[in-house]
């Protein structure tokens, strides 16, 4: 672990984040009774959640279209999962995001106090999302941290 590498990587993916011109940041925290410290399972419940949150926003075609995004992992201070989610690219208004994750959390029998939807995220939240990230002096980093939303549905 470089201290000052992980300076650099950390500003270099926050700009990347603020370049994105995210919409939206949704922070997900599963119920206690759901929490895992194990990431596979965590990045399921992950998935699981942003599925049914696109199908609830775009319908049954939404794989074909769905709203791009970047999800940060962290842990908590129970060293269970939990991460923040930038959407960006779309013009989906909050009043629809807010029916849908309703609806996601009704289906999924979470609790929505769980859920904190920020549409007007300050020019910091990219870096606090950055806090876990370390970097060596070749400035190589765990990608794990960073869920781009591609990659977690396979398209």
């Amino acid at each position: 672990y470089s201290k000052d590498k992980t300076v650099d990587v950390r500003n270099e993916i926050a700009s990347w984040i603020t370049s994105l011109n995210a919409n939206y940041v949704l922070t997900i925290q599963f119920p206690v009774e759901k929490r895992s410290t194990n990431y596979e399972r965590s990045k399921n419940m992950l998935r699981s959640v942003m599925a049914n949150l696109e199908f609830y926003l775009l319908g049954n075609d939404w794989i074909h279209h769905h709203i791009p995004f970047v999800a940060f992992c962290e842990k908590g201070k129970f060293q269970t999962y939990h991460y923040h989610v930038f959407l960006y690219n779309n013009n989906v208004k909050l009043n629809r995001i807010k029916t849908a994750m309703h609806k996601v959390f009704h289906k999924t029998g979470f609790d929505t106090g769980i859920l904190y939807l920020d549409p007007f995220f300050t020019a910091n939240t990219p870096s606090y999302c950055t806090k876990e990230i370390y970097a060596d002096k070749n400035k190589h980093f765990d990608t794990n941290n960073i869920i781009i939303s591609q990659e977690l549905f396979g398209v």
